[in-house]
């Protein structure tokens, strides 16, 4: 029998947030992570490979000065939109509780100034806030510890692994609702030939890893919308009329929108610990090296996968290659 989806946030109107969550600015850090992308294998075969690295555990989550801003961000959207942006299925229960621990030990080891544990409580130095390690809730307090979303993926009786559990609150035009209880493959169905080139793949590498060997990815949209926050049905998700690109403003108008995914497997629970972690850039701030790689795949990417990757018309999607290239070329360093 199919497990019924649980969700232990107040209920609250849904209501448009855009006038109240805008894109983290001002900050003495940018934490934009160019190193990342500049790793990626450059066209469109990069977009559709596995493109995983191992990584330090040290580096499982990231602590800058957006750190705070997103924690803001995610109390607002916890609280004004629960059903888009907290779920969890009953089966998710231990492997919640077992993220929360390893989450809180990890902070605790890698960020000890910002930490502290009273009994069974953590106290967050940063935000003044005292979180229960006994919380019913234990995936959404892991959540709201660090920047990063947080996912549960759960292997079912049939082998396959299954979301079962998210706090999702800055992804890039997806939500939950529309993901939970599915397999991995009927979560990418809606990319363009992905289960076809590497689905057997990404089944392959879910099935063989190991636990306390943590796995990362980045991947990358240019898009018009600078919200850092893309729900279907809480944000009108850019303009939908967009003004006429043309090379002296295309710079200001379009944004590149970088995820860090992280995969660790929980070695009691054997659940898979999906982390995403987004940032946002307008594109006439990237570096030069970062430009290179994105007019890469932007030169390459076939035309009929041009609309999933960003919606611009044959001419538009020219004048962005010619904009890139030429930012390549001025040898233009990261801001961060």
């Amino acid at each position: 029998m199919q497990d019924s989806f649980e969700h232990h946030c107040p209920h609250a109107k849904l209501n448009s947030l855009q006038s109240t969550i805008t894109p983290c600015a001002g900050l003495t850090e940018s934490p934009f992570p160019d190193s990342d992308l500049q790793r990626k294998k450059a066209g469109f075969d990069g977009v559709q490979r596995l493109d995983i690295v191992p990584i330090d555990s040290a580096d499982w989550f990231r602590f800058d000065g957006e750190r705070l801003p997103l924690l803001k961000q995610k109390d607002l959207l916890l609280e004004s939109v629960p059903m888009h942006t907290y779920l969890t299925l009953p089966r998710a229960e231990a492997g919640a509780y077992e993220l929360l621990e390893k989450v809180s030990n990890w902070v605790c080891k890698h960020q000890p100034e910002y930490f502290e544990r009273r009994d069974d409580n953590l106290y967050d130095r940063t935000t003044g806030k005292l979180h229960s390690l006994d919380s019913k809730d234990a995936l959404r307090t892991a959540a709201m510890l660090v920047a990063e979303d947080l996912v549960l993926l759960n292997r079912d009786s049939d082998g396959r692994y299954r979301l079962v559990a998210g706090c999702v609150c800055f992804p890039s035009n997806w939500s939950l609702t529309e993901k939970l209880n599915k397999t991995v493959a009927e979560i990418h169905s809606p990319v363009p030939e992905l289960n076809q080139r590497i689905g057997a793949k990404i089944d392959l590498f879910l099935e063989r890893m190991k636990p306390e060997r943590p796995q990362a990815r980045s991947n990358f949209l240019i898009n018009f919308d600078p919200e850092l926050s893309q729900i279907p049905n809480v944000y009108a998700g850019g303009p939908s009329n967009h003004p006429e690109l043309t090379k002296e403003n295309i710079g200001e108008l379009l944004w590149l929108r970088s995820e860090r995914e992280t995969f660790t497997k929980l070695p009691q629970s054997g659940n898979i610990v999906f982390t995403l972690r987004t940032y946002q850039m307008r594109v006439n701030e990237i570096s030069s090296a970062t430009a290179k790689v994105i007019a890469e795949l932007h030169r390459t990417i076939p035309e009929q996968y041009r609309d999933h990757y960003r919606k611009l018309d044959t001419h538009e999607h020219q004048i962005l290659v010619e904009y890139l290239e030429h930012r390549a070329q001025l040898g233009i360093v990261s801001l961060s």
